[in-house]
């Protein structure tokens, strides 16, 4: 989706849109470094309307997992 974002450390407040990432090279150090990070997701504001409706809420976070799953599945497979 277009509204995802990448974080390789989470002790840093810095997120960056996943068009914007080098996902080889973040993919790669999330395999190489022993405590390298890859967080991906999108973010749902805390005053978003999505919170209004828990069955909406949850079929984007599902439709989140579904699409980010592949991402997860090359990292494992490299």
């Amino acid at each position: 989706p277009e509204d995802t974002y990448v974080s390789l450390d989470h002790t840093v407040p810095q997120i960056t849109p996943l068009p914007e990432t080098d996902l080889e090279k973040a993919l790669t150090r999330f395999r190489d470094v022993k405590k390298g990070e890859f967080e991906i997701g999108r973010i749902i504001p805390k005053d978003s309307a999505l919170w209004q409706n828990p069955e909406k809420a949850r079929a984007y976070m599902l439709a989140t997992y579904q699409q980010l799953l592949p991402l997860y599945q090359l990292a494992i497979a490299q």
